[in-house]
């Protein structure tokens, strides 16, 4: 086995499709795969980007894009924020590697390692809706609306470890591939939101769609919003993929340990994160292959995901949960490179976070239940 080496770099500088937003993005992205010893290898590799630029983070109102104005259509480019302000930079920085030793013909340990540091910036002009008007008029002028500066800075940190091991095992007629492991995760992530008037204090930052003028001053920032966690979790996961005759079986296990620990500051109150979860959640599957090239199969699944946070109420955010059900038949022809899939499924899941509707982003709430179900063709 000898080593090899890999580089991907670039240099893009691209428009958006509104007005005054451009933006650059270098990255450099260099891998080496080394080996170890005569039966194992481990691929190092790192990414290193940086993205500048102004922001889109803006949205129209409806009348005068999807709905009629009296004043006329309004341009999907229209920028509503102001040009020497607005901005979206990001550094994000990942290292790892991933190892693999084959112990015998029949024994393989792998372990994969990933280091991931990202840093985001972003300010905006984002806007409230239409001023008020003459009441003799409706009561708005359907072509001035009141603006107000955002500031979001956030950094997050990650580090996950997969270590696994694989047997592969014939027991009669059927063919045993086993998988048990440990999955490590670790993330820390800190932000703070603010908010400011534009223009002189009190005035709304008024901008007419029709004429925009720009050059509007930002006053100073107050906040809105902080929060600061870290959160640990702890994977254990053994699974069975079969194959006897032309069945394919699969069965899993996985159980979690989480733990959130952090503050959250909204309006001014402060409050403390300190959450600790575990859940055990499985898939199991069938398939069955015909000499035609036809294959239906059946699968049955669950997930578990800590949530980090608390409401406005200060109540901490319970860990999503959820299953989904797939119904479906692939086909692929002997020898050919290409395959066919139809597909039906069930996604249910509980506790997924929501704007909160009484306080609004970045206030959230969870929603008790929610689900999609419909079917796929590829």
């Amino acid at each position: 086995m000898c080593l090899a080496w890999r580089l991907v770099a670039l240099n893009a500088n691209t428009e958006s499709h509104m007005d005054y937003v451009k933006r650059k993005r270098i990255m450099v992205s260099p891998s080496i795969k080394l080996p170890l010893g005569e039966d194992g290898e481990i691929v190092l590799s790192a990414s290193l980007q940086r993205d500048r630029g102004g922001s889109d983070y803006v949205w129209l109102p409806a009348y005068g894009t999807l709905f009629d104005n009296p004043n006329g259509e309004i341009p999907l480019s229209r920028f509503i924020g102001e040009p020497d302000f607005d901005r979206f930079d990001r550094d994000q920085d990942i290292v790892g590697w991933s190892a693999e030793y084959d112990l015998t013909d029949n024994w393989t340990l792998r372990q994969n390692l990933r280091l991931q540091h990202i840093k985001t910036t972003l300010e905006s002009v984002t806007n409230d809706m239409y001023s008020e008007g003459d009441p003799a008029e409706g009561g708005w002028d359907w072509r001035t609306i009141r603006r107000y500066a955002n500031r979001g800075v956030g950094t997050a940190r990650a580090l996950g470890v997969d270590t696994q091991s694989e047997w592969r095992l014939p027991i009669g007629d059927a063919t045993h591939t086993v998988l048990a492991g440990i999955d490590y995760y670790r993330s820390s992530f800190d932000a703070r939101r603010e908010t400011a008037d534009v223009g002189p204090a009190g005035s709304g930052g008024l901008l007419d769609l029709y004429a925009p003028a720009y050059g509007a001053k930002i006053g100073e920032f107050t906040p809105l919003s902080a929060v600061d966690s870290t959160n640990y979790q702890t994977g254990f996961y053994l699974q069975d993929q079969i194959a006897w005759g032309k069945w394919r079986f699969v069965a899993g296990l996985r159980h979690d340990r989480s733990e959130v620990t952090g503050n959250t500051e909204r309006r001014g109150s402060v409050d403390d994160i300190g959450q600790r979860d575990n859940a055990t959640t499985g898939r199991v599957g069938a398939l069955y292959r015909f000499d035609s090239g036809w294959a239906p199969y059946l699968s049955y699944s669950t997930s578990f995901e800590p949530v980090a946070g608390a409401t406005a109420d200060g109540v901490p955010f319970k860990p999503m949960k959820g299953k989904q059900t797939e119904l479906g038949i692939k086909y692929q022809p002997n020898g050919a490179q290409w395959m066919a899939s139809l597909a039906l499924f069930d996604l249910r899941q509980t506790n997924r976070l929501t704007d909160d509707p009484l306080y609004g982003f970045p206030d959230q709430v969870q929603a008790e239940s929610c689900g999609q179900g419909g079917w796929s063709l590829s």
